[in-house]
């Protein structure tokens, strides 16, 4: 019998109940949803085009996640060290009998009543922590306690993934409210559109690309210092250079708002945007992952979902490329074929059938329309609206049933099992509880659009 090992399992075990207890003694502060004040806050600016005022509550919102974020790190810090002592736990529980068995065992549960009951904990868990060191043994110790911090991690990361969320939600409200500020007090960009985005795109590809190299190698510090710079880089490029241009290309397509040339460029704007977004949200993600170690539950969602991608790119491929004059007039050519269509969104209705919300998507390029439709998704949700300047992707019919005619059946992107080739997937797949580009997987993207129904309808609807 080795008393050391009893002692230091002890005190393991005392150090995952303190941990639980403090860290449930403040979850009200910091593990809560974003509160309905927010989102309403949100709402009301949007709604009244009162975008210095929409920028300041991002700001504030931001600022308190921020709190939040950092009071929720230091939690897991703690718990981090603990999942770091598993392996040590292990090896002693091999080491001993029963620790009821030790001749001073009711010393050591009457010591160890004392310090709960110092630390003002309910008779209710005192009971429970000394039931559990009653129930100890060999076989069972490591596993008992691992249930126990594997309870504890998931509490936490439900309240990091909360904070990480809202803290999105108040990225694109500032994001929302500098694109309309830039509308109305348009400024001259020294770059083109186009020499930006292709900038913007080919560093995040190539980061993300190193990103899934250290996951899949299981290097938490690269993956850190990664993330860590990719998130100051995103938010700088988000901010300084995409919004301005996105903002400059709707000032200009209000004069033109036909021009395939300035709508392709919009459409591309709208995208890197979402990327930059995106490449935030994962930033945020990864820097919480990467305070645990490799095999605790919160680091190795990422590396797996890594491993699992054969691919550092994108699984994603668009159907044949075609425009709405030219569907038109292969139309029986067409039918039940896949296809992907450019043009301007003219108009968009919702309709309900049986409860059933029915979007009919309008779409126009050179003189020709056709419509797009979707079921049980309300298209200008996610801010595709009259005016954006759109790319969608689905199946031709001349007899749709939810159109009642000819429409373009818009299809959804089957993101899971793309997910297992292409890491660009398996990062949207990771971060639905915190950030998504595209709501519902649709196969679309389209350009940003100012006003009260435009870009900021993510945050109307909580779409984000």
């Amino acid at each position: 019998m080795r008393p050391s090992f009893a002692l230091w399992l002890r005190r393991y075990a005392l150090d995952i109940v303190d941990s639980g207890r403090m860290m449930r003694k403040s979850i009200n502060d910091w593990a809560l949803p974003p509160s309905a004040d927010d989102q309403i806050r949100f709402l009301h600016e949007i709604q009244d085009s009162k975008w210095l005022k929409l920028l300041e509550a991002g700001r504030e919102v931001r600022e308190s996640r921020a709190e939040g974020m950092a009071a929720v790190a230091l939690h897991e810090e703690r718990l981090s060290s603990l999942w770091s002592k598993r392996s040590t736990a292990t090896k002693a529980a091999r080491q001993l009998s029963a620790p009821s068995q030790l001749d001073n065992y009711n010393e050591i549960r009457d010591s160890m009543k004392a310090t709960l009951s110092d630390a003002e904990l309910s008779t209710e868990d005192i009971e429970a922590a000394l039931n559990l060191l009653d129930e100890l043994t060999p076989a069972d110790a490591p596993r008992t306690l691992d249930e126990v911090l594997k309870q504890l991690t998931e509490e936490i990361q439900s309240a990091a993934t909360e904070q990480a969320r809202s803290a999105m939600a108040a990225t694109l409200a500032i994001a929302v409210a500098r694109f309309n500020i830039a509308v109305e007090s348009p400024k001259s960009l020294s770059t083109s559109p186009d020499a930006y985005a292709e900038i913007v795109l080919s560093d995040l590809d190539e980061r993300e690309r190193k990103l899934w190299q250290a996951l899949r190698a299981e290097d938490r510090f690269l993956t850190w210092g990664i993330a860590r710079d990719l998130r100051q880089v995103a938010g700088r490029r988000l901010l300084v250079g995409a919004v301005p241009h996105a903002a400059q290309l709707a000032v200009q397509r209000a004069d033109a708002p036909d021009d395939g040339d300035l709508g392709e460029q919009a459409l591309l704007m709208g995208s890197v945007i979402r990327r930059l977004l995106r490449a935030l949200a994962l930033a945020l993600s990864l820097e919480s992952a990467c305070r645990w170690p490799t095999d605790a539950p919160p680091f190795r969602f990422w590396s797996r979902l890594a491993t699992r991608a054969s691919r550092s790119g994108s699984a994603w491929r668009w159907p044949f490329r075609t425009t709405p004059a030219n569907i038109l007039s292969t139309a029986t050519r067409s039918e039940g074929r896949p296809r992907t269509v450019e043009g301007r969104v003219t108009s968009i209705t919702i309709r309900h059938r049986a409860r059933k919300a029915i979007s009919l998507v309008t779409i126009e390029r050179d003189g020709a329309q056709i419509d797009a439709v979707i079921g049980h998704i309300k298209a200008d949700s996610g801010g595709l609206v009259p005016g954006s300047w759109c790319r969608v992707a689905g199946v031709w019919r001349n007899e749709s049933t939810d159109a009642e005619g000819p429409a373009l059946e818009l299809q959804r992107m089957a993101l899971r099992d793309l997910a297992r080739d292409g890491w660009h997937e398996a990062i949207t797949v990771g971060l639905t509880a915190v950030y998504n580009p595209i709501s519902h997987g649709l196969a679309a993207e389209w350009s940003w659009e100012p006003g009260t129904n435009g870009a900021g309808n993510q945050l109307r609807y909580g779409t984000w």
